[in-house]
Order: structure tokens, then C-alpha cells, then sequence
């Protein structure tokens, strides 16, 4: 194909000059734009799949920007200020149940009547803060406090309140269903099972300075000594006690990924090393002592003047 480069005259070229143009391939225009690959992130789709690790990443902290030390998990002391969201509960349980007491309603109380065939749904939130009476509250506040306080402290508010509070709603839920419609359930010993049920299983796991068969030991001797009734009474729910507790594992487990001991500040961890590291050199050292008396001479035994058998100067 021949086309017009120039119709104007420059220096030489005369006005009828004509050249050859280049055979350039028409292309049609481009219908999208190339973008690289690298600065655009991949999106995967949201699926049965993908979706409890999109949850994962919304769920879990970012990482800490210190090592992880075996001191982190559960063996540095408790922060005191742990103990101000379980107390803060109490007072909440005393202030509802206060209010449950002086109202000829029991509009805080569930049954499954009032929330299956109602619709009542947020009294499974307020019914385990309502308890029968301050006895009553007494006996779980205990037990509430310790292990509210130490889920707290190591695990940080994803372990309590939010899934406590959670797993306390779903117990007191799948325990209404087990029972006649106008059975009430009060208190937070299901919560408390609950709790306890997820530290054994938090303790299982990150407590690992023990080994492994005396983590489950102990587990099941807490289990026996604290958990199991030693007397019946007609009054208690033991089933929801043993929801609670059951639930309380299963939560613990689904919640290993993104539930983490919390990391240490740079002053306690500093100490923590500090204290590891003499901990090591102390049995590095008690190695080597080992080691040298297990590897020396024997030193021989030297003959007396008073010992049986030897010979003395008035002999000769």
C-alpha cells in the first residue's frame, strides 16, 4: 500500500514526491487495559470455604512485634486490671437480679415458652444475670471471678466477655429446649461451666512448660475434684451445667486459630528473657557438673595408721 508521507516541499523533495510507507498491520483498538498482576491483590470469593478464614483475619490481633516466649503463654502474674471486667459482671448480676426481684413480672427471665414461641429472644442474654437469690449469686460470683479473670488476663476480651457472654446464650438456648415450656432458668453457673470448660482446653494447649500428659492429669483431676456434684439437689440445673461445660470445649477448640495468648510488654518481656536465659545457663552448668563427676578419676583410697591390716613402726 502506498500512502502520502509529505505533501510540502523541504530542502530537495519536490511536491511530487511520493514514498513508499512500511506495511503497518492495522490493530483494532484495545477493548480493556492491561494492568500487572502484582498490583492488584487477588480477591477470592466469599464461599463455605473461604469464609472462616476472611473471619480469621478480622478476628485475629496482629502478630506481636516480639518474639513469642514460652513465660507468655501462662506463667507471668496477673494483671490486677483483669479483674475489673468480672467484677463490673457481678455488680451487672446484682443490679438485674435486684431488679428481677422487686418486679411482680419476670420480665428478665427466660423460658422456653417466652422465647421460642414468642420471639423473646433477648432473654437469653438477661436470664443468666438474674439469679434466685443472693446466696445463689454468691455461689457462682466465686467461680466467676477466677476464671473470668484468668481468661481475661492471658487470652484478652475476645475469651471475656465476648464469647463467655456468647457461649452463656447459646447454653442457656439449647438448654430450654431439654426442658418442659415453663421451666425458668437463672444464674450464670452454665456461663461459669462454660468458662471453665475453655480454660482447660486454652490451659491443654499453651501451657507448655508441662508435658503433655501432665497437662491432661491435671485436667481431668481439676475436672474431678471441682466440676463433679458431690451431693444432688432438686433445685439445680446440672444439665445446663453440663451444656455449658461442653460447649465450653467445643468453643475453646474452634477458637485455637485466632485465640492467642497476649503478647508481653517490652519491660515484662525483657524480664522474661532475662529469666529464661538463666534458666538455661543454670542447666547448661548442672550438665556440666554432671558430666565432670560422672567422667573424673576415682580418687584411691589411702591406707591410715589406725586402719585394720596396716603395719606400724613398733613392727619393724
Amino acid at each position: 500500500m502506498l500512502r502520502l508521507v509529505n505533501n510540502e516541499t523541504n530542502g530537495n523533495d519536490s511536491p511530487d514526491d511520493v514514498r513508499p510507507a512500511p506495511d503497518v498491520p492495522t490493530q483494532p483498538p484495545p477493548t480493556h487495559v492491561d494492568v500487572p498482576l502484582y498490583s492488584v491483590p487477588f480477591q477470592p470469593p466469599v464461599t463455605a470455604f473461604t469464609a472462616p478464614l476472611i473471619l480469621k483475619d478480622i478476628a485475629m490481633p496482629s502478630p506481636p512485634a516480639l518474639p513469642y516466649l514460652e513465660e507468655q503463654a501462662l506463667t507471668r502474674p496477673i494483671d490486677p486490671s483483669a479483674a475489673f471486667g468480672p467484677v463490673l459482671f457481678i455488680v451487672f448480676c446484682l443490679a438485674l437480679s435486684l431488679m428481677s426481684w422487686l418486679s411482680p413480672s419476670d420480665f428478665l427471665v427466660a423460658t422456653q415458652t417466652n422465647v421460642f414461641k414468642r420471639g423473646e429472644w433477648w432473654r437469653l442474654l438477661s436470664s443468666p444475670f438474674v439469679h434466685a437469690d443472693l446466696l445463689h449469686l454468691a455461689s457462682n460470683s466465686m467461680l466467676l471471678l477466677i476464671f473470668a479473670t484468668l481468661l481475661s488476663n492471658y487470652f484478652g476480651r475476645w475469651a471475656f466477655p465476648v464469647l463467655s457472654i456468647l457461649g452463656a446464650a447459646a447454653t442457656e438456648a439449647i438448654a430450654l429446649m431439654t426442658y418442659p415450656p415453663n421451666i425458668r432458668l437463672v444464674g450464670a453457673s452454665g456461663m461459669v461451666y462454660l468458662m471453665v470448660g475453655m480454660w482447660l482446653v486454652y490451659f491443654a494447649k499453651h501451657s507448655s512448660y508441662l508435658k503433655m500428659s501432665h497437662r491432661i492429669m491435671r485436667v481431668i483431676a481439676f475436672s474431678l475434684i471441682v466440676l463433679v456434684p458431690s451431693s444432688i439437689e432438686p433445685e439445680v440445673s446440672y444439665r445446663s451445667h453440663a451444656i455449658g461445660f461442653a460447649l465450653g470445649l467445643f468453643l475453646a477448640w474452634l477458637s485455637l486459630p485466632w485465640i492467642q495468648p497476649r503478647p508481653l510488654e517490652r519491660a515484662e518481656y525483657e524480664k522474661a528473657q532475662a529469666k529464661a536465659d538463666k534458666r538455661r545457663r543454670f542447666l547448661e552448668e548442672e550438665d556440666e557438673v554432671l558430666t565432670y563427676l560422672a567422667l573424673r578419676d576415682q580418687p584411691r583410697r589411702q591406707t591410715l595408721p589406725g586402719d585394720v591390716g596396716s603395719s606400724s613402726s613398733s613392727d619393724l
